[in-house]
């Protein structure tokens, strides 16, 4: 018991680094709101006239309002630029909310919300302000125009609260439907689009990039989305996705998102079955097949060319994040002439693939929209060629030896994982179906003056912890960092994946620090706690509520922590080290920053230094020589059988329990 309270102090103590938000934050946030009341709603504030230097916006309002922003495409760049450094200008926070006054008459409400969002979590008088939340701001990008369409229905007959159902359902006749629950889930779907707001790459002025490890986080957080997705597949019985490699062959995938943004009359672009990509009048695949030859030469010959034509090597600490930036394109590519949009401008071609050369004026699909794209299927192939791309880089690293993997003082004996409710059922752990609410503020063109509240059906699993018996053979109190990690077992046809198959699929599930004291250490630790996730709360929760706890909206959510499993149990196995936090933490001479310190290993820091100098999936990252487990585990290393049982409908299960 006494080191269950330590491992409480550690987290409240990191707590406690905080900077405070200051006295008038809220006072702040409500100024915030007011203008976000106003974006993609049908009534618009009074443009503002007076003290208008018309030459400061003469980059602004290229992109016409009834259009989707993409921040991948790179078109879009330069006004979002612009629209950025507009909002960062003024001195004080009053001549801030005049600047966004002006500026939300004048351009696409889209650019107007991204530039929003990072002028907030980058201006020194928005300390403690939280951003919009996208599903907030935009409900259509998430909610299907059916259901949207019933809501304006009830609002036009009188209803003042029309509530509606979004349930979870799939169409037996795509086999890709299954995964809805995954791929269309609203949680995950914001975590995405408020990572690349959070970590902007384009788009923005190069201040406001964050320079620590900005690219081997993209390749990590991306990957995790993968993995997560596979794990997905692996539950409902599918393969493994394969990576898009060949971009002549025909997508068999075919892919109809249902969303529409109402007052924009955008209707996503539905891709049918068997459609193969095409140049576009900007760009054609050969080029963008040279970038990708380029960057597989820079893997393979180990070097990058700079812009100045220096070889830059690859066989560095940071060599991951060198080819991180090459291969998103962010401002910090080393040479963004000679690598190209690699990342990007493969979502553009993909979201333009039904109509590539604008003939039949149709709209873009929801892989040119951070906010929509991981809903398709082709998201995650295009992804697991990126993550391809850095499986190579790592082939060139030297696997761990023991000795670099041992932590001499630290002896892993037991490791579980227990059910909060059902604490006899070790290692075993349910998921369900569950009900969250979100709410629709007035002024939407289908919520016309009423409010209105959407019952989103999500996966979730029941409530557990790690329970933890570590012996500590030194004499003194040993800082450690523990690393868990969770990877399917066997394959869709039950055979047992290989070592470095199964280092491959790898989630990653928590990441926090401990106290051990001489001799054994038992502790637990929740689920809840996870250093990956984001309180549901923070999705569905009441926005005036939630911007009390000053969060940067950017996490995995709490509820889709574990894949869905399946009926009959799918079994897992759970990955735990525990390293030296001694010789694993960066000291900062930078203010802690705490915006996303709900997920800080997906999200990291906004500004400053990331805590932990161990690369991203530490000690799994690399290649393993051993073929068994067994051969590759040191005494501060354990691994454990986990199951993981679907139930389907939660509220159902309660009541068959009842009746037991």
């Amino acid at each position: 018991m006494r080191c269950f309270v330590l491992v409480l102090l550690i987290a409240a103590t990191f707590a406690s680094q905080c900077p405070k938000p200051p006295s008038d934050a809220e006072a702040k946030q409500q100024q915030i709101f007011q203008i976000v009341e106003y974006i993609n709603k049908a009534q618009t504030p009074e443009p503002v006239v007076e003290g208008v230097e018309e030459k400061e916006l003469k980059y602004l309002g290229h992109l016409p309002k009834n259009e989707i922003f993409s921040l991948f495409d790179e078109r879009n760049w330069p006004e979002a630029k612009a629209a950025v450094k507009y909002l960062l200008e003024p001195k004080t926070f009053d001549d801030f909310i005049k600047a966004a006054k002006i500026l939300i008459t004048r351009i696409n409400d889209e650019i107007f919300l991204y530039a929003l969002s990072v002028a907030i979590l980058h201006r020194p008088d928005t300390r403690g302000v939280q951003i919009p939340r996208i599903q907030d701001v935009f409900p259509d990008k998430f909610i299907p125009n059916f259901l949207l369409q019933q809501i304006r229905e009830e609002a036009i007959r009188g209803d003042q609260n029309p509530i509606v159902n979004l349930n979870i359902s799939s169409n037996y006749l795509n086999v890709e439907n299954s995964l809805n629950y995954f791929t269309n889930d609203l949680g995950m779907n914001s975590h995405h689009y408020h990572y690349h707001v959070v970590h902007p790459a384009t788009g923005v002025p190069i201040q406001t990039v964050t320079r620590d490890r900005h690219g081997s986080r993209f390749a990590h957080m991306h990957s995790q989305l993968v993995r997560r997705y596979e794990s997905e597949r692996l539950s409902s019985g599918l393969p493994l996705t394969e990576s898009f490699v060949n971009w002549d062959e025909p997508i068999q995938t075919g892919f109809s998102s249902h969303l529409t943004i109402f007052k924009k009359s955008y209707y996503y672009n539905f891709r049918p079955e068997g459609i193969t990509l095409s140049d576009l009048p900007e760009l054609t695949k050969n080029k963008m097949l040279l970038w990708k030859h380029r960057i597989l030469l820079g893997i393979h010959s180990q070097f990058l060319i700079s812009a100045n034509n220096k070889n830059v090597s690859l066989e560095r600490e940071d060599g991951e994040d060198l080819l991180g930036n090459a291969v998103e394109s962010s401002l910090l590519s080393i040479n963004r002439q000679f690598y190209g949009n690699l990342h990007n401008y493969a979502h553009v071609i993909a979201g333009r693939a039904s109509d590539p050369d604008g003939r039949y004026g149709a709209h873009n699909g929801v892989m040119h929209d951070v906010a929509t794209s991981a809903r398709d299927p082709l998201f995650y192939r295009w992804h697991k060629f990126i993550e391809s791309l850095f499986q190579q880089l790592r082939e060139h690293l030297k696997p761990y030896s023991h000795y670099e993997l041992t932590y001499p003082a630290v002896v892993v004996e037991k490791v579980e994982v227990v059910p909060d409710k059902h604490p006899e059922t070790v290692n075993k752990v349910r998921t369900g179906y569950t009900t969250n609410k979100l709410k629709l503020n007035p002024g939407f063109d289908f919520t016309r003056q009423s409010t209105a509240t959407v019952n989103v059906q999500h996966l979730d699993h029941e409530p557990f912890h790690y329970k933890f018996r570590i012996y500590n053979n030194a004499q003194q109190v040993q800082n450690a960092a523990v690393r868990i990690f969770l990877a399917p077992k066997y394959d869709e046809q039950g055979h047992r994946l290989k070592v470095n198959d199964q280092r491959q699929l790898m989630i990653e599930l928590d990441k926090f620090v401990v106290h051990l004291q001489p001799g054994v250490n038992q502790f637990l630790r929740s689920s809840s706690e996870s250093s990956v996730t984001m309180p549901t709360k923070y999705f569905f929760g009441d926005v005036q509520d939630i911007a009390r706890n000053h969060s940067c909206n950017c996490g995995w959510p709490e509820y889709l922590l574990l894949p869905r499993g399946s009926y009959e149990g799918l079994d897992f196995q759970l990955f735990v080290a525990v390293t030296n936090w001694d010789e694993d933490k960066v000291k900062d001479k930078v203010e802690p920053e705490c915006q996303c310190s709900e997920s800080l290993s997906y999200c990291g820091t906004i500004s400053g230094k990331y805590p932990d100098r161990r690369p991203f999936g530490y000690p799994f990252e690399r290649p393993i020589v051993e073929s068994n487990w067994e051969d590759f585990v040191t005494q501060n290393i354990h691994i454990s059988d986990v199951n993981i049982r679907f139930v389907g409908n939660v509220e159902e299960e309660k009541q068959i329990e009842k009746h037991h």
